[in-house]
């Protein structure tokens, strides 16, 4: 299980999370997309798979907000 908290505000903005095996990241794990408020929410994923990267990937329009933190394992 990783826990984190993301602030994403503002139209146009996407935030993915990947289980990345070697070079591959296949479909994303958990994804947001638009605004969410512009507070902080609180984000889960649970996986069994040991060995593995966790990869955020995060796309935002111009003057938008995208911020990630507090991540525990």
């Amino acid at each position: 299980c990783m826990t984190f908290y993301y602030h994403l505000f503002g139209h146009g903005g996407t935030l993915n999370l990947y289980m990345a095996l070697g070079a591959n990241l296949g479909a994303p794990l958990w994804t947001r997309t638009g605004t969410q408020g512009d507070v902080w929410r609180f984000g889960r994923i649970t996986t069994t798979q040991m060995n593995a990267n966790i990869v955020f990937e995060g796309t935002v329009n111009r003057d938008r907000k995208l911020f990630i933190d507090h991540f525990l394992v």
